[in-house]
């Protein structure tokens, strides 16, 4: 594996290690974190600017800061060293792990901003939970009732 997946150089040796722990040829991207219970995931967004409203098209477009949060005991790494607080990981290796299928179900377009890389932050903890943020930008519906044109109402929804 390569160093390009830290984004803290101070700990890459330490972190490498670790990693090396922990993706060994038993994890499995495509199992689910447990076979015993289900994953509980955490889903959290935060509105950065209404980027578009489109009267035409009649749709909005938003930038968004979404976190996803679950646990994933197979990455847990507490008992390989007490050093560690977490791993800050690049983007390349969210594609490395279980993750979620979330979706915008509403939504007719979802981008993660990229400048120049893709914005996902990844972070694992010793006990096994994992934190990604992603900077998306997202286009939905705009549903506009004209009956009381000029004073009409759009509702305005992400589902």
């Amino acid at each position: 594996m390569s160093n390009m997946y830290f984004s803290d150089p101070t700990n890459d040796t330490l972190s490498q290690f670790v990693l090396d722990q922990l993706f060994t040829d038993t994890y499995n991207k495509n199992t689910l974190p447990s076979k015993r219970s289900a994953t509980v995931v955490t889903i959290e967004f935060v509105i950065q600017n209404i980027a578009q409203v489109s009267e035409i098209s009649a749709s909005f477009t938003l930038d968004l800061l979404f976190s996803q949060i679950w646990h994933d005991p197979r990455l847990s790494f507490e008992h390989v060293t007490p050093c560690l607080q977490n791993l800050t990981l690049g983007y390349q290796m969210v594609d490395r792990l279980w993750t979620p299928n979330v979706c915008f179900v509403n939504s007719k377009k979802t981008e993660i901003h990229s400048s120049p890389t893709p914005n996902i932050f990844l972070m694992i903890y010793p006990n096994g939970t994992v934190w990604v943020n992603y900077r998306l930008q997202v286009q939905s519906p705009c549903i506009v009732d004209l009956v009381l044109f000029p004073m009409d109402v759009m509702v305005r929804s992400i589902e």
